[in-house]
């Protein structure tokens, strides 16, 4: 309350005297205001009726580790399945499993899953030479294609009987074990990573030239 207006807004009531803008009756006290941009929300396809973008999926993946940690993960998954049985053999109540490891296709097996790791630490580090990553597929190729041999071999055993007759009413039966389906799937994922690592290579050295 004042004798006198002090600024624009000021209002003079019955009494002679000017009131601030703010103690007038229909007075509307302004939307607060906020400093602070709030964070942008990502868009919702669903909700908009769009179809989901891949190209925008792979774009928000951070390729520097997702390949290098697929590499990884698939050398140390065929190393592991060459140490685990690759055929299970059972002859009445008995099972036995036998070990990649006691057949030369799992020795090889075993060292090409540890240098696809070794591979995949050193993407890890760095960005590595077109060369390292050709061997790193030509490991995997001999890994997938010996993992498919001892499928197919391990499969032929029994013919189209999986239950071999023996003498006395007793059979013998041979399956494919869970290392050589590791190797197989682990091969197979590995290489794909390994194609798609090389292609990347290759567009990013033609973009700087």
């Amino acid at each position: 309350m004042s004798d006198a207006p002090h600024g624009y807004g000021w209002w003079q009531a019955s009494d002679g005297k000017w009131y601030a803008p703010e103690l007038h009756p229909n007075y509307r006290p302004p939307p607060p205001r906020s400093d602070s941009i709030p964070p942008s929300q990502p868009p919702s396809y669903a909700a908009q009726g769009q179809s989901f973008d891949l190209a925008r999926w792979f774009g928000s993946l951070d390729l520097a580790k997702v390949l290098p940690g697929t590499v990884v993960g698939c050398g140390a998954v065929i190393a592991i399945g060459s140490l685990l049985p690759w055929a299970n053999v059972a002859f009445s109540v008995l099972s036995i499993g036998v070990t990649g490891t006691r057949t030369s296709d799992g020795k090889i097996t075993l060292v090409c899953g540890i240098l696809v790791l070794v591979l995949g630490v050193l993407m890890f580090r760095g960005r590595v030479a077109d060369g390292w990553l050709i061997g790193g597929g030509v490991l995997l190729l001999v890994a997938l294609g010996l993992s498919i041999h001892e499928v197919s071999s391990v499969t032929s055993v029994a013919g189209n009987d999986p239950a071999l007759q023996l003498g006395g009413g007793s059979y013998i039966s041979v399956t494919v074990g869970a290392g050589l389906w590791l190797c197989l799937i682990a091969s197979v994922i590995g290489l794909a990573a390994i194609i798609f690592a090389f292609v990347s290579s290759r567009m990013l050295s033609s973009g700087r030239k």
